[in-house]
Order: C-alpha cells, then structure tokens, then sequence
C-alpha cells in the first residue's frame, strides 16, 4: 500500500513538472548604463538548421529588435569578416559583395555606403552572471543587408 501511495505521488510530480513553464530564467544584465532584470526572450541562432554557440550569451529583444553578439552569430557562426574599432566604436561587416558599418550606441548606420536608419543600433551588453560583456548587433538588418533570409520564431 505505501509503494502504491508513493507512485501516485511521484507520477502526479511528474504531470506538475512536465507542466510547468519552460521559460529560461531571467538574465541579470547592463545596458545603457542600466541593470536590469531581463525576463524577455533569450535568442538562439540556427543557420540550417544547425544551432550557434552563442558562448552563454544568448540574444535579447531590445526595443523589439533581436539583437545578437556579432562575434558568436556573424563572424564565428557565418564566417563573415568583421572588424570592431573600440577607440570609435565602429564595426564593419564585410561579406557577399556588401561592407556594413556600424556605430556604437547610433542608429544611423550604412550599407555599401548608403546610410540607413535603425530602429535600435548595435550595443554593448553586459552579462553580469557570465562576467562578459558583448557587442549586440540588430540580427534581422545585418543579416538580410548580407543577403541572409531572415526568420524569427517567437515560440522557439
């Protein structure tokens, strides 16, 4: 009778947990100048269906932008040739025929020369737990500017 209690238990533990929502913890992190609790989503990058090594720095929305370490997705995932200059916080893109330049903290950035408006420009995030800080680029604008089809799962 105790072994017959002890297994309902159990198998009603289990039916709770396989229930309870997957959501991944909130990340502790600094932009802006500002600490936050992050409790968005955290993107993961798949180019064919293979996943990139995000290096436990995983993508976040902000401004409802998807924004990615460009050292883990563009230059380390696609193999594209990047080049950041810290003393101006410029990043140029290199790759398929178009050259990307960025700006730190700016929203008005060029392709192939011709300036372009973001709705959130690349910046640096810090991840406090993780004790790195990364570079975060506008996913969608850097990678459809490449010539890359571009989807956003919002469930996945």
């Amino acid at each position: 009778m105790k072994r017959y209690f002890l297994t309902i238990i159990f198998a009603l533990f289990l039916i709770l947990l396989s229930s309870a929502d997957t959501k991944a913890a909130p990340l502790k992190i600094k932009y802006n100048n500002i600490v936050k609790n992050y409790k968005g989503k955290q993107v993961i990058c798949r180019v064919d269906n293979k996943k990139i090594n995000m290096q436990y720095t995983k993508g976040v929305l902000i401004n409802g932008t998807v924004m990615v370490s460009y050292k883990d997705v563009i230059k380390s995932g696609l193999g594209i040739s990047c080049k950041y200059t810290k003393s101006n916080g410029s990043l140029v893109i290199k790759g398929n025929g178009k050259t990307i330049t960025l700006k730190l903290n700016n929203n008005k950035d060029k392709v192939n020369g011709k300036s372009k408006t973001l709705k959130q420009g690349p910046t640096k995030v810090k991840y406090i737990k993780k004790k790195k800080t990364k570079l975060l680029i506008p996913l969608r604008f850097v990678a459809t500017n490449l010539g890359y089809t571009y989807n956003y799962n919002k469930t996945n």
